[in-house]
């Protein structure tokens, strides 16, 4: 029944924001803050409680006159009588209403001036501004002692550092200041989890109070583990699986190393000249993040910078690309950007938002509508406070770079000597080593526990027949058996490395690519002179398949396990039921015989039976649509309306002459795939075109071709023949080809014939295949008609039992493969260019057979979509299942 009201206040992080620009802090407390607010006595009703104050005396009912603590509107109406007290008061006290009104959260104050005299009058206008109200300030705490002595020694806090925190009674990790040093820390209890579970790492979570974000780096390892965890279905209170208690345990370790983390309160420098907000956002692929420095600059030209306040948050579930998740770290970063300068109450002279993905930065830069849901919806929601500016930076590995460690060497220097300039070789080295160690002692953290306690390493370790030790400088090194070896100091104790790990990956392709992409054998011996990389061949070869580079000069084809024979392959039906056409040629004619007479060009179709594999060729004048359709009806004529035909479509004809091409552009003429498709539609014929540039598709009548061509060289040789002749030869060619056998011939010497698409061209029509069976009834009962049906069904027999079983292996492209994903980066081959200007494409859809396997594909190039058999296309052997930001 009690409403919880509007807030009036701003939220903690903007008060604590203000607190750290003041040049003399102020802490005070409200005594008994809700305790002085009287409720209206209309609504006390609402406040009746049952209370007696010992058990001898009878229970009686009390109303509350005053905000109860508990209730839900207690926190508004305690907030909004100060708010309205400032407002009462404005008047004899401004400098105290206005801090009143913008500096207290809740019954606690934090606020500020520049200097003590101010600080001092902000303190007397405050305590007579709340006690006119009937409001007391105690725990009063500054880092001025000349502040505090005008404070009487009863309202002084104490000490200790002062807890800033929502509720400490339920915090093991609060922020606290420290007045004397003008300093944050963090306090962190001991946790001790005993069996670890679902629900205790998601209580540890919640235990943290951080909400200026400043300890993101170390507090997104629990979230992403929680995700993890939620992933792997893990139930609530059984414990968590052992590969997640190691990543816990280091998480907790790094906690407690957070009590040494001091950070100065005080963040703009005196005299200030010019003040600039900087933020920073990047992404990886299980978190991105957003942090906003304040940089400031004296008359002097001294500059400092502070960490203002950071923001994480984990990746989706749903997998989402890097650049997605580095435009997400941009659209987080523009609204803390917001929020902090909104929060600061100050005219910045700068406010940048730096980025290192140039993909984002295109994206932000460009018109939402241009894009689709996703990436429209998200620069719709980045709105930066001003005109920000936007750089291509590098922000991997943000603390242990290079630049990052001289950035933290000057800044911890008292000395005036500062390192600028071009990075020296010491402090790449330093870098590198930092990096080397984070690594090893994530990946051998129980080898190195047991080299730092002078104890044996366990022997089932990795690491046993390399008797590892430890560097002074604390690598981890190889002892090995060379130590009186004529060799480096590297080449004798190589440092050692694990086989998965990006660094690992980043080191062997800096020596691949310094060595001008060198090949396995010569990227292992440099590695071998400075690293010892576990399972290093393995490690070597993987980056090596995977160079995009190398790939392109070696780049394979796509493969897939060979499909089944489609059902018009395997089933009876009459001849040329189901046929192929294909064009054969150029062959030279001659009109008449006789000397001088012109020659012109003749081709040949050829129309090829699916199920008996019979041929049938057909002399064609020219190219022309009407030559072709004439050379179908004379197909159709002879033998018979087939019901669907089968052919190329066209880009199998490319080639060198220029007849060639001229076949190539008529099976592309939108003209004549219009007349022809026309005709066949009016004869109910279906036409199928197989995948361009896919001859292997149409290999049946391919190999019809090739037979064709290779009985007309032995026959014409280099004689030109007229019409009439080459007409004679390609029926004799035809006999011979419908001759051939479907399969081997017998070794049993009664049976003296072969089985031969002749065997089911000749006779009477083939559709009397339904006839009754009369394979297994003698001769002498059959009538002459039955007699014919028997020789027919023998023929069919045979075709079922000794052809199709022909069939049944796979000559080549014998194993599964993965299917060809949509989005997926390959390579375009083509025949006429050397592999390193082959077009790069995307594809755009795939199309499985009827058994599941992709075949075929269509892509997206610079110069358009095209739909090509995936032997056709090599797929880029890029990796996308892991971050080359997260070190570890």
């Amino acid at each position: 029944m009690l409403m919880v009201g509007p807030v009036v206040q701003d939220d903690l992080i903007s008060l604590l924001l203000r607190f750290r620009l003041h040049n003399v802090a102020l802490i005070a407390d409200v005594v008994k803050m809700y305790r002085q607010v009287l409720v209206n006595i209309k609504d006390v009703d609402y406040q009746r409680i049952l209370w007696r104050f010992s058990a001898e005396q009878p229970i009686e009912e009390y109303q509350l006159l005053t905000v109860t603590y508990g209730t839900a509107s207690a926190p508004y109406l305690a907030t909004m009588a100060l708010k309205q007290l400032a407002d009462d008061e404005s008047g004899t006290y401004p400098l105290a209403a206005e801090i009143t009104r913008r500096d207290f959260y809740v019954d606690d104050l934090m606020s500020g001036a520049e200097s003590v005299e101010l600080a001092l009058q902000l303190q007397r206008e405050l305590i007579q501004l709340t006690q006119a109200g009937g409001f007391q300030l105690q725990k009063w705490a500054s880092n001025s002692a000349e502040v505090l002595q005008a404070v009487p020694s009863e309202l002084r806090g104490a000490d200790s550092p002062l807890t800033i925190d929502m509720d400490e009674s339920i915090k093991t990790l609060g922020l606290l200041w420290n007045p004397s040093t003008d300093i944050f820390h963090f306090s962190v209890e001991t946790f001790d989890f005993g069996k670890l579970t679902k629900r205790i790492i998601l209580s540890d979570i919640a235990r943290i109070f951080d909400p200026l974000g400043w300890l993101c780096c170390v507090t997104i390892v629990p979230k992403i583990l929680m995700q993890r965890l939620w992933q792997e279905n893990a139930s609530w209170d059984d414990e968590i699986p052992h590969q997640f208690v190691g990543e816990f345990v280091i998480y907790r370790k790094a906690l407690q190393e957070l009590q040494q983390v001091t950070i100065p309160r005080r963040v703009i420098v005196p005299h200030v000249e010019r003040k600039e907000l900087h933020g920073f956002s990047d992404a990886s692929e299980r978190a991105f993040a957003a942090l906003v420095y304040l940089r400031t600059m004296d008359n002097s030209g001294t500059v400092q910078m502070h960490l203002l306040a950071a923001k994480t948050k984990v990746a989706p579930l749903k997998q989402v690309t890097l650049p997605r998740l580095e435009l997400c770290g941009a659209v987080l970063l523009s609204r803390l950007l917001t929020s902090i300068a909104a929060s600061l109450h100050m005219q910045f002279d700068g406010v940048f938002a730096w980025s290192d993905s140039k993909t984002a930065l295109a994206w932000i830069a460009s018109p939402p509508q241009r894009w689709k849901t996703f990436i429209a919806n998200r620069l719709n929601n980045w709105k930066p406070p001003t005109k920000c500016n936007s750089k291509d930076i590098t922000t991997e590995t943000l603390f242990e770079e290079p630049l990052c460690l001289r950035f933290a060497t000057n800044s911890r220097s008292n000395s005036s000597l500062k390192f600028t300039g071009v990075l020296s070789v010491d402090e790449l080295q330093c870098s590198l080593f930092s990096l080397i160690k984070q690594v090893q002692r994530f990946h051998f953290a129980e080898e190195i526990k047991c080299l730092l306690a002078k104890d044996e390493i366990p022997y089932k370790s990795r690491l046993k027949s390399l008797c590892p030790f430890l560097a002074d400088n604390g690598l981890l090194r190889v002892g090995g058996r060379l130590q009186n070896a004529t060799l480096t100091y590297n080449q004798k104790h190589p440092i050692i490395l694990p086989t998965h790990s990006p660094l690992t990956t980043l080191i062997v392709r800096h020596v691949h690519l310094s060595h001008l992409h060198a090949g396995p054998a010569l990227m292992l011996q440099v590695l071998r002179e400075t690293y010892w990389i576990l399972n290093a061949k393995n490690a070597v070869k993987l980056f090596y398949k995977r160079c995009v580079t190398c790939y392109r000069q070696v780049a394979t084809s796509s493969t897939q396990l060979m499909a089944s024979l489609p059902s018009t392959r395997v089933n009876p039906a009459p001849a040329f039921f189901n046929c192929g056409v294909d064009f054969a040629g150029p062959f030279l004619l001659k009109a008449i015989k006789g000397r001088g007479i012109q020659r012109y060009k003749a081709y040949v179709s050829l129309f090829i039976c699916f199920c008996t594999r019979a041929i049938h060729l057909e002399l064609v004048s020219d190219l022309s649509t009407q030559a072709f359709i004439a050379a179908l009806k004379r197909f159709i004529s002879r033998r018979g309306m087939p019901s669907t035909i089968h052919s190329d479509c066209g880009t199998n004809f490319i080639g060198a002459n220029k007849e060639l091409r001229h076949l190539r552009q008529l099976c592309h003429s939108p003209e004549h795939n219009q007349i022809v498709s026309k005709h066949l539609a009016d004869t109910g014929i279906k036409w199928q075109f197989n995948p361009p540039a896919a001859p292997h598709f149409g290999g049946l009548w391919e190999a019809g071709v090739k037979s064709t061509k290779y009985h007309l060289r032995r026959i014409v040789g280099n004689e030109v023949l007229n019409f009439e002749e080459m007409v004679t030869i390609l029926c004799q060619v035809e006999a011979v080809l419908n001759s051939r056998p479907l399969c081997p011939i017998s070794c049993d010497p009664n049976d003296l014939t072969a089985l031969t698409p002749g065997h089911f061209l000749v006779g009477s029509a083939l559709t009397t295949i339904q006839e009754p069976n009369y394979t297994d009834i003698r001769e002498n009962r059959l009538s002459r008609w039955q007699l014919m049906q028997k020789v027919v069904q023998h023929f069919w027999s045979r075709w079922s039992s000794e052809y199709l079983s022909r069939l049944q292996q796979r000559p080549k492209w014998l194993k599964h493969q993965p299917n060809i994903e949509k989005d997926a980066l390959v390579l375009l081959k083509d025949e006429r260019l050397p592999p390193l200007q082959w077009k790069l494409g995307r594809v755009i859809q795939t199309y499985p057979g009827t058994d599941g396997k992709t075949r075929v594909v269509s892509l997206k190039t610079a110069d358009g979509e095209f739909k090509r058999p995936i032997t056709k296309i090599c797929l880029l052997p890029i990796e996308t299942s892991q971050s080359s930001s997260d070190l570890l």
